[in-house]
């Protein structure tokens, strides 16, 4: 078995290295000269064609190596006699294979075989990989090295790799343009994460961020992630390429839709449903993948690596209760605490706060007994495993504490982000009319909430939950060759089982209807930290496991269904014609009624532009865009009767045509078809060329910063050495944006004094208890000595001074409690100008004054500063 296996995965290996090959001749850039179609030359097409047939040969011989063994004792045989010459060419081949990719690098090929050189590379490549995987298949054979279940593999594998499959226009370039993610990606995130990326990979951290808002905490703002682990594989890249792309960033994200994925399908697996692969694999493409939850977080790529941790959280609470003996548990706690860590550090506070509402209802079904036993496994849950949980839980927090107070402590500080306004924390509204969107019709229902996870899996759940399957279920094993599934002993109703997770669905959805819910507004007063959320209806993120594993409970139960006797599946008919009766009625109303989101409206303006664009790009005749939206008005209501067509068509049928792999492929292409069509590309943005790395060098910028003026234009955080002062009216520090309200008819003086019209940002007066800036201007005019920058890297100042008289030197720079000052190696008191810059006093003389960030991480002063304030 084994050795069949060695096979399999060489095979395997093989198929994803030629689809690799493939992939990478579809991201060089088009050439016009040699267009034949898309901007591709006839040569890069039959290239291409012929991986992929490679790929799809491979694949299949993957299959066949793992299901039929009628070749491999002969094939061993033949290899007993020349075993050393075959490992002495192997490593031969592939030692000249890595000297003539040596040589066709790009400063050993000249003139117009270069472009040759660039197309021919794959495929040595590949050869090369080929030589080094037969000798490990051949060591294998001769030495017996274990190798892993090509099934769990293969599965495991297919998950984490399909989202990057279904956005692959995003993460894969063609003809040299890729598709961008529009929204908040780049001003709000990627803008964040270069600056960061520059930082780390010379070795340093940024704590403070002089280059936004006239300054503001860098490490403790959750837009920059700077925490976040995987910071240090994407520093590492940053260093060793040069720079940084926002392509590259685009692939971070679908990451991590395939950590979320990859955790479901590992999570789902522990449950009792996992003895059914095909449900556990249905469910959690359909909704780690498919869902337009995931979709819609693409443009805030923290609040989707933090809720990529939320199946792995829910893995290893699993597998830590669900052990008999402390050994079999220290993996679940190391996944959990480093879930656990990642999860809060990701950069998305809501995200980390909603993780109660599906932790503590999860807890629920391990302190029930029936709903334990029914769901999860008939093993006790042992009091050691219970400890052993919120022992690593509680070391999460330990770790990640003096992060999570200094972010607490700044949003206290942060205009709107301080808790307690009702306003704007419903000013997005989520009502009833979204949830039935979320379920049937995503145009009516608003994105920041919606889930929509197709007409197919909808149906199959109303299913689960009015189907009653009796205790007299044929076996399956006379009709699939399986044995008997437990569904058919289980009791008819099930009722605890469906009230709990109705009970959790309806829970989560109305407290997501804001100010109109009566139980949003009791959470609002009684509930520690609620009342600092916003956007609720983003909540319904903790959904998505839950519907996963009601799904692939329904999945199952349906795969049982489709092998019972045939009149048992005449109440789920009826279901089913009446379910489809309402969808249709639902969804022709809110078509007729014109019921679309406001971000539906959007996409409908932007599609013209997307589309015209795309057209532009790849030389497509594409149709109008008014007709593609027409089509996509209807889509669900086309894929609810082609949906409910083909269950009833399998409710018909007899059980012994009834096939799982097909019933399975069936399902998962209705999904994939009715979901892909507007879920993934909701807020894509125009095709982008494929852009050179950028490449900041902050150290310079922060240099340069004092010889140039600051910018007022709008925007974040600036990447050049012209800083920004802009307001943002929902962000940034309370006292700068009261700064900027108080002065807004003395703009002129303003803008000298922030540096925008000269580049100064340091003054000297006698006083600055003035109270215009236009008298604190003339003072400063009157200074005669001299400042000298002699060191800035963001986080310290240097300057050296000389005054004629006493008084105060002023840093234009927003003041915070972790800024401190010396004069002369004395700490020095620093003082408030206009209520939000720092400014020391100093005699007169020759002065040296250091202005320094250092703030407190450690966690016992980090409780300590947070319970003073």
């Amino acid at each position: 078995m084994n050795k069949s296996r060695a096979l399999a995965f060489l095979f395997l290996l093989s198929g994803i290295e030629a689809a690799g090959a493939a992939g990478y001749l579809l991201t060089l850039p088009a050439d016009p000269k040699n267009a034949f179609f898309l901007g591709f030359s006839l040569l890069r097409l039959t290239l291409i064609l012929s991986f992929l047939l490679v790929c799809v040969g491979c694949l299949a011989l993957a299959y066949f190596w793992e299901k039929k063994k009628a070749f491999l004792f002969s094939f061993q045989e033949q290899l007993q006699q020349p075993a050393r010459q075959i490992k002495l060419s192997s490593v031969l081949f592939f030692i000249c294979v890595l000297c003539l990719i040596f040589l066709l690098t790009d400063q050993n090929v000249f003139g117009g075989y270069k472009s040759l050189a660039v197309r021919i590379t794959p495929i040595i490549v590949w050869l090369s990989l080929l030589a080094l995987q037969f000798l490990a298949v051949l060591l294998f054979f001769l030495g017996g090295i274990n190798v892993i279940p090509i099934r769990n593999f293969t599965v495991s594998l297919a998950v984490f790799v399909f989202p990057f499959l279904v956005f692959f226009p995003y993460i894969i370039p063609i003809g040299g343009h890729f598709l961008g993610i529009g929204n908040d990606f780049i001003p709000f995130y990627f803008d964040y994460k270069i600056y960061l990326l520059d930082h780390l990979s010379r070795f340093s951290f940024p704590l403070w961020s002089p280059s936004e808002a006239a300054g503001y905490p860098f490490y403790a703002n959750p837009l920059t992630q700077s925490f976040y682990p995987f910071n240090v594989i994407l520093a590492l890249i940053y260093r060793l390429t040069g720079g940084y792309t926002s392509l590259e960033y685009q692939r971070f994200t679908i990451l991590a839709i395939s950590i979320f994925a990859l955790g479901l399908f590992r999570w789902l697996k522990l449950l009792k449903i996992g003895v059914n692969m095909r449900a556990v694999a249905f469910a959690t493409i359909v909704l780690g993948v498919c869902c337009y939850r995931m979709a819609d977080l693409i443009r805030t790529v923290n609040a989707l690596h933090t809720a990529a941790w939320y199946p792995w959280i829910l893995y290893a609470i699993t597998g830590i209760l669900l052990s008999q003996r402390p050994r079999e548990s220290v993996k679940y706690a190391i996944t959990l605490l480093l879930a656990g860590v990642f999860l809060l550090t990701a950069g998305y506070p809501y995200n980390v706060y909603y993780l109660v509402f599906l932790v503590v209802p999860y807890g629920f079904v391990f302190i029930i007994s029936p709903l334990r036993k029914e769901l999860i496994s008939d093993l006790p849950v042992q009091r050691w495993a219970m400890l052993l949980c919120l022992i690593a839980l509680l070391a999460c927090l330990v770790i990640c504490a003096p992060y999570l107070l200094k972010v607490a402590a700044l949003l206290n500080q942060t205009t709107s982000r301080s808790g307690g306004d009702l306003d704007f924390a419903t000013g997005y509204i989520f009502s009833f009319t979204d949830t039935l969107g979320s379920l049937i019709y995503p145009p009516a229902s608003m994105a920041d909430g919606w889930y929509y996870f197709g007409i197919f899996g909808i149906l199959l759940i109303i299913l689960f939950f009015t189907t009653r399957q009796k205790s007299n279920t044929a076996p399956l094993h006379n009709l699939w060759g399986k044995k008997l599934h437990r569904f058919a002993s289980i009791s008819p109703s099930r009722a605890l089982v469906k009230i709990f997770f109705l009970l959790w669905v309806t829970t989560i959805s109305y407290i997501s209807y804001g100010s109109s819910s009566l139980l949003f507004t009791l959470l609002w007063k009684h509930l520690p930290l609620f009342s600092y959320m916003r956007i609720i209806a983003r909540i319904n993120i903790v959904l998505v496991p839950v519907f996963a594993w009601v799904l692939a409970l329904a999945y199952d139960q349906f795969e049982t269904l489709l092998g019972g006797k045939r009149e048992e599946r005449k109440n789920p008919l009826v279901v089913l014609l009446v379910s489809l009766f309402v969808i249709l009625s639902a969804q022709i109303y809110l078509i007729l009624n014109n019921r679309f989101d406001e971000y539906w409206l959007i996409f409908r303006q932007r599609a013209d532009f997307l589309i015209a664009n795309i057209s532009s790009v790849y030389s497509l005749s594409l149709p109008d865009s008014q007709n593609v939206i027409r089509v996509l008005e209807k889509w669900p209501v086309i894929f609810a009767v082609l949906s409910a067509c083909i269950i009833a068509i399998l409710l018909l049928k007899t059980s012994r045509a009834s096939r799982p792999r097909m019933l399975l492929t069936l399902a998962l292409i209705l999904t994939l078809m009715d979901t892909v069509t507007i879920g993934p590309w909701f807020w894509a943005g125009n095709p982008v060329v494929r852009e050179t790395r950028r490449n900041l060098n902050v150290p310079q910028l922060n240099i340069l910063s004092f010889q140039s003026n600051r910018i007022d234009t709008g925007g974040r955080i600036s990447h050049t050495e012209q800083f920004n002062v802009s307001q943002d009216k929902y962000w940034y520090y309370n006292r700068y944006n009261d700064f900027i309200d108080r002065t807004k008819n003395d703009l002129e003086a303003r803008r000298r004094l922030l540096g925008v019209t000269n580049p100064q940002k340091i003054f000297f007066t006698s006083h600055i208890d003035y109270p215009h800036i236009k008298d604190f201007l003339e003072d400063a005019d009157q200074f005669s000595g001299s400042i000298t920058v002699e060191a800035y890297n963001g986080d310290r100042l240097v300057l050296h001074i000389m005054t004629p008289a006493d008084g105060y030197c002023s840093f234009i720079d927003n003041w915070d409690s972790d800024w401190f000052a010396s004069v002369d190696d004395e700490p020095a008191q620093i003082h408030l100008l206009f209520g939000t810059f720092k400014s020391v006093f100093v005699t007169k003389g020759e002065h040296t004054i250091v202005y320094t960030y250092r703030p407190q991480l450690n966690i016992f002063d980090s409780i300590k500063n947070f319970v003073t304030k």
